[in-house]
């Protein structure tokens, strides 16, 4: 083949099309907003599922508090595991489980997991475990030493008694010691004179003296009491509750369990403390009654309710 052709042939590889590109790799999946990372909740504490389910709908602290209307420090202490920081359990379960159902968490889970802590928390004591004091050995030859010198004791005091008894030398006896001991009795108080009996012109000039008219003081009224108040109160969620009557008795102190209810009767107004506000129904000789939510914080209401079924918020007087 001539030089020429050789060329040519060179010529047209180079001229020839390129061949097509490989087509380009299928795009990566995008991850919808929402979903769940590489790490599940079950690696995680109670405190931190709850941080990642705020952050993920990308609210802040201060929002969902506002949302929730409770004070800041309920949800870092939430988000903290420190659940000891919010109060009795039932207050602890009830901030927990509105704020899960506010993210959309796993309710259940969570207060499976947060009872399961509580548990471990007040576990009871390994008795088995526990020091124990070493039982002291009892030496039976104490008590023969302790006899011994106390009868050692006795002889050396008979003797001395009968040495200085022999002697001659006791001068006083315990009579005399203690006559000497008693100090002289004081002299006798001398008669008082006796004033003579008053004259009769005496008598006879001395008016009679008005006698003091006391006016008896009145006794003072006992307190007016309103009309008695029919109360009946039910629990979605456990609650702490506590009633007072306008006398001051306590018609009801404590727990008020899920899906329990108390009637109560008492002189109105009555003093009404929900500590679950937004699970306790409340009604009034069988009027619902509706609980301002401007007066529940923290999921608690403190309000006073009259016979016709006025709710009024209790404020704390603060101290100077």
């Amino acid at each position: 083949m001539s030089e020429q052709k050789q060329g040519d042939l060179l010529a047209g590889a180079s001229a020839s099309p390129t061949p097509p590109a490989s087509p380009p790799a299928a795009a990566s999946l995008v991850t919808p907003p929402g979903l769940i990372s590489e790490v599940s909740d079950a690696d995680l504490s109670i405190g931190q599922t709850l941080a990642r389910w705020r952050a993920q709908r990308g609210e802040s602290v201060s929002t969902v508090a506002a949302r929730l209307r409770c004070d800041t420090a309920v949800i870092e202490a939430l988000e903290s595991d420190r659940f000891n920081d919010l109060g009795a359990p039932v207050f602890a379960r009830g901030h927990l489980k509105r704020y899960a159902e506010l993210l959309g968490a796993p309710v259940d889970n969570l207060l499976e997991r947060w009872s399961v802590v509580q548990r471990q928390s007040v576990a009871p004591p390994d008795l088995t475990s526990m020091p124990r004091t070493r039982t002291r050995s009892v030496d039976t030859r104490v008590w023969g030493r302790r006899l011994g010198a106390a009868a050692v004791a006795l002889v050396i005091g008979l003797a001395a008694w009968w040495i200085l008894k022999g002697s001659g030398t006791a001068t006083t006896t315990p009579e005399q010691l203690a006559a000497q001991a008693l100090p002289p009795p004081p002299p006798a108080p001398a008669p008082l004179p006796v004033a003579p009996p008053p004259a009769a012109a005496d008598a006879a000039t001395v008016e009679p003296v008005a006698s003091e008219v006391v006016t008896p003081i009145a006794a003072s009224a006992p307190p007016v009491v309103g009309e008695r108040a029919r109360l009946r109160l039910a629990a979605r969620e456990d609650s702490w509750v506590q009633v007072v009557d306008a006398t001051g008795r306590r018609l009801y102190f404590g727990t008020l369990r899920r899906d329990n209810s108390v009637s109560l009767n008492g002189a109105a107004p009555l003093r009404v403390l929900l500590g679950r506000a937004d699970a306790t129904s409340v009604e009034l000789a069988g009027r619902p009654v509706t609980v301002p939510s401007s007066i529940i914080f923290n999921a608690t209401a403190h309000f006073t309710i009259d016979a016709t079924g006025q709710v009024q918020r209790v404020v704390a007087s603060v101290q100077p």
